[in-house]
């Protein structure tokens, strides 16, 4: 973003203002003036994020959250320069989450109106397929002896056979592969903690 992390950053908002939003700086400088640098949605998760996800989001089979209580995620099957721009999807999967909810309406501090099932796999499209790959993913890890994670309870075998073509399940397989290589995942690696 082209500005110096020092005391003199101020706010640092990463998808504020709108939605999609915004990566955002704020610097107020020695001579009182103040210094605003931002990046685009597409520029900071697309150019900059993407390039630095940390391996264990490649296998994690929970993108939606499904063992919270509230889920937000992004309403996708929008246009980004929709007029009723800013808003995001709330998934309430328990009582506890729905009684929070409640509390944030009644209180003024969200509003919301209901929306049709439908819109959810409208809104994150890649998700099922992301979960799908997943089991080709952990065999991969298995067959070439790198650390391995288990799962129970997201019946990603079944995903695996009938959500994904074969060029899928063999992309899945491979690519897994590649990345374990080049990013030296079979490598025990000593992490210090300060």
């Amino acid at each position: 973003m082209g500005i110096e992390f020092s005391k003199n950053l101020k706010e640092l908002r990463y998808r504020g203002y709108g939605w999609p939003g915004k990566t955002v700086a704020i610097s107020h400088n020695s001579d009182n003036t103040i210094t605003t640098n931002e990046l685009t949605y597409e520029q900071s998760w697309g150019k900059i994020l993407q390039k630095h996800r940390p391996w264990r989001c490649y296998i994690c089979p929970d993108h939606t959250g499904e063992f919270a209580d509230i889920a937000v995620g992004d309403p996708w099957y929008k246009k980004m320069n929709a007029p009723d721009s800013g808003q995001s999807l709330i998934l309430v999967r328990t009582q506890k989450g729905k009684e929070i909810i409640n509390r944030a309406i009644k209180n003024g501090y969200i509003l919301t109106k209901k929306a049709e099932p439908k819109i959810l796999p409208a809104s994150q499209p890649n998700l099922l397929k992301t979960r799908a790959a997943l089991w080709g993913r952990l065999m991969s890890l298995k067959m070439i002896g790198a650390p391995c994670p288990t799962y129970q309870g997201f019946h990603l075998k079944q995903s695996w056979n009938e959500q994904l073509s074969y060029i899928e399940k063999v992309k899945s397989i491979f690519g897994t592969i590649k990345r374990v290589f080049k990013k030296s995942l079979k490598t025990k690696q000593n992490i210090p903690f300060n």
